[in-house]
């Protein structure tokens, strides 16, 4: 009995985490501090068709460009608004591939006069969603893992 409950518990560990994509998020900064890389991919999960992720533009960077590196994928910056956003291409009602897919880069520069180190990022906005609407996902960078 004690191994039959053990075999479930972790039955349900193991569905409960594949049953959301989620996003990966990587920064570091050049050898003098002064210029960033954000780096933004999603794991799918098989079911996840649509996602998005805004992050909020850390104090002392500007976003100075971006890169697609997944076909499809949507990578904008609004300094006006101070939003970061990355959008992995939409699965038109499929779902999106199980397992990890580059989404976008993003290059930013200190925008004092001292280099401002590697930044770190603030979930302004998460969502994922499938054939049954939304769907839980997570955003995990190096420091934190967020739910």
């Amino acid at each position: 009995m004690k191994l039959k409950t053990l075999f479930l518990a972790a039955s349900l560990l193991v569905a409960g985490a594949a049953t959301a994509g989620d996003f990966q998020v990587w920064t570091y900064a050049d050898k003098a501090g002064r210029d960033a890389t954000l780096a933004v991919s999603f794991i799918g999960d098989g079911k996840t068709e649509e996602a998005q992720l805004d992050l909020k533009i850390p104090a002392g960077f500007r976003v100075t460009g971006s890169a697609i590196k997944t076909a499809g994928s949507v990578c904008v910056a609004s300094g006006e608004k101070g939003i970061i956003r990355a959008v992995p291409p939409s699965g038109e009602g499929k779902p999106l591939p199980a397992g990890m897919m580059d989404v976008c880069t993003f290059k930013l520069a200190s925008t004092g006069d001292k280099p401002a180190g590697v930044p770190k990022f603030e979930v302004a906005f998460k969502e994922c969603g499938g054939t049954a609407g939304d769907v839980a996902c997570g955003v995990q960078t190096p420091e934190t893992s967020e739910r």
